[in-house]
């Protein structure tokens, strides 16, 4: 019996051991596939980090960009305005006059239109009904708010 044990054994014993290494084998290639998604879901998110990041530095170039083509046209529109030379001095009294006069008349012109335009009524595009009288004053009052703007921006500056 004990040579029939050996001669079934043995092919019984390797078969086993064949099977466990098979069994091993595949639960080892398994664990390598659980290894790379996480190595490969690692990567995904470096990489998308990376991508944020760069988004990040494209804005903040951008921005600069944009700062430093303001800086150059304002520096370009102040010397050109430089350029001229001097002014007389009656000229400067008149340039001086040029922006209040304008601001001041703005105004009475909004006040006047105001006042004497008739009722006209004007239904928008969203709907809203609006007086002739007040889209005319609002376009007047913007054009008085940026000469107005432009007078104190402009005389901030001077006096600098």
């Amino acid at each position: 019996m004990g040579f029939l044990a050996t001669l079934v054994g043995g092919p019984i014993v390797g078969i086993l051991g064949s099977l466990i290494s098979g069994v091993m084998s595949a639960w080892e290639r398994k664990q390598q596939l659980e290894e790379r998604k996480l190595d490969y879901a690692h990567e995904i998110s470096l990489q998308e980090m990376n991508i944020a990041a760069r988004s990040a530095e494209m804005e903040n170039e951008a921005a600069i960009a944009h700062t430093n083509a303001v800086a150059k046209s304002l520096a370009a529109s102040y010397e050109h305005d430089a350029s001229y030379g001097p002014v007389s001095q009656s000229a400067a009294v008149y340039l001086r006059w040029v922006r209040p006069a304008m601001a001041f008349f703005l105004l009475g012109l909004s006040a006047m239109i105001y006042f004497t335009i008739p009722d006209g009524n004007v239904i928008n595009d969203d709907g809203t009904v609006t007086t002739l009288g007040e889209m005319i004053v609002l376009k007047v009052l913007f054009l008085t708010e940026i000469a107005i703007a432009w007078f104190f921006t402009d005389r901030r500056k001077a006096n600098k």
